[in-house]
């Protein structure tokens, strides 16, 4: 058998592609899907019956306690808050489900040997230069004249 993988946020649109190519090349995956999202769940009724699936919220501690002593050799943490253009106006929600949700899971899944955390253009801010950049800093920081760490 493959690598134990988790895919959290693996019914996305992004997520599932990644899910549906782990499994063809023979990886056991796990994916982690928010409860009640059946519509999203779609993308991956070819493989549904045949990977591991657990419904739960990582906003949600009580949820991930079903991840308690669990041991991944990888994982892709893809889940987050899904209106990415909508995260400046809803910050709370947005560092709820992205950042407590990523310290979550990682509270409950401290067995693993690789963590890959996707993260969104948002982190950048508006900016007026395409395409982003890694060392570009938000221009509100720049403003404000704030010192950012890389």
């Amino acid at each position: 058998m493959g690598k134990r993988i988790l895919v959290t946020g693996g019914s996305g649109f992004i997520g599932s592609h990644l899910t549906k190519k782990l499994f063809s090349l023979g990886e056991e995956v796990t994916v982690m899907v928010k409860y009640k999202s059946l519509i999203d769940n779609v993308r991956l009724s070819p493989i549904w019956d045949q990977i591991e699936v657990i419904e739960a919220d990582l906003k949600n501690i009580d949820s991930l306690r079903q991840l308690n002593g669990r041991k991944f050799d990888h994982i892709y943490h893809m889940a987050a808050y899904n209106h990415v253009g909508d995260s400046f106006l809803h910050v709370n929600e947005a560092l709820l489900a992205n950042a407590v949700g990523t310290a979550n899971l990682l509270e409950y899944v401290n067995d693993f040997e690789k963590f890959l955390y996707m993260s969104t253009s948002e982190v950048y801010g508006y900016q007026t230069s395409v395409p982003f950049q890694e060392d570009m800093i938000p221009p509100s920081f720049a403003l404000l004249g704030r010192k950012v760490c890389r």
